[in-house]
């Protein structure tokens, strides 16, 4: 078991490689809500937890689900309206991009 210091928040979706932990971070929303008439309360963010560098780096944003693949090679997201895939094992170039799949 080992400690995985990532700040307050709400954490969906987490799943696991040898070398990595995936969370999905979904936005903190207060009493007033705000954020859902356009799908931004429901959208978040992919981090990356290292666990030998004992870090964390971003992955993807705009995702409102993920899965890891059985072999543990990549990463499908659901976005808005959207399919994609990415590595588990290096970051992709940008926040956003991926695999679309259609």
């Amino acid at each position: 078991m080992i400690e995985v210091p990532v700040p307050e928040g709400r954490y969906a979706d987490l799943v696991a490689t040898s070398e990595r932990l995936f969370l999905l971070r979904r936005p903190l929303r207060g009493m007033a809500g705000g954020g859902d008439e356009n799908g931004e309360g429901r959208l978040g963010k992919v981090v990356a937890f290292d666990v030998a560098a004992r870090e964390e780096k971003a992955w993807a944003d705009g995702v409102g689900a993920m899965t890891l693949s059985a072999d543990g090679k990549q990463l499908l997201l659901r976005g808005d309206g959207e399919l994609r895939l990415v590595s588990a094992a290096k970051p992709p170039q940008s926040p956003s991009a991926g695999r679309p799949i259609h």
